[in-house]
């Protein structure tokens, strides 16, 4: 009984890594910077994850994304959008450390894409965030 309880335990903890079921998720992890000036309250910094190829025939498709860490801690919040050459083809959104999303473009997109992410407050202080990500859900 005492194996079972800890067995599950643990198949319950790694279960944020667990991939999307189309065998096309990546890894990402890189850092989010801290705010420029932030006791002025004037800028969020952005970071970016490396880029990956979204199809054409792909290009109005959602993508996947499992943000598995974050250096914050559990359940902290991370501004993420889908990114291309400076320019978002989603909405910036908050996404909680520990969950798994499947999320729609606001416009068609194909090429090189990658993650933006920006820190949900004006922190002197940067944070890595990690996990898995699909540019395109097929």
């Amino acid at each position: 009984m005492f194996v079972l309880i800890i067995a599950s335990i643990f198949s319950i903890g790694t279960s944020v890594f667990a991939a999307n079921n189309t065998g096309d998720d990546k890894s990402f992890r890189f850092t989010v910077p801290a705010s420029s000036n932030p006791d002025k309250g004037t800028t969020y910094e952005n970071g970016y994850s490396k880029t990956q190829s979204r199809s054409t025939a792909e290009k109005s498709a959602p993508w996947y994304l499992n943000l598995a860490y974050s250096s914050e801690g559990a359940g902290t919040v991370t501004i993420m959008w889908l990114d291309k050459s400076g320019t978002s083809y989603s909405y910036a959104s908050e996404y909680y450390q520990g969950k798994k999303y499947t999320i729609k473009v606001k416009k068609a997109v194909s090429g090189s894409v990658r993650i933006g992410a920006e820190n949900n407050n004006l922190s002197t202080k940067s944070h890595i965030v990690e996990g898995y990500w699909d540019p395109a859900v097929r």
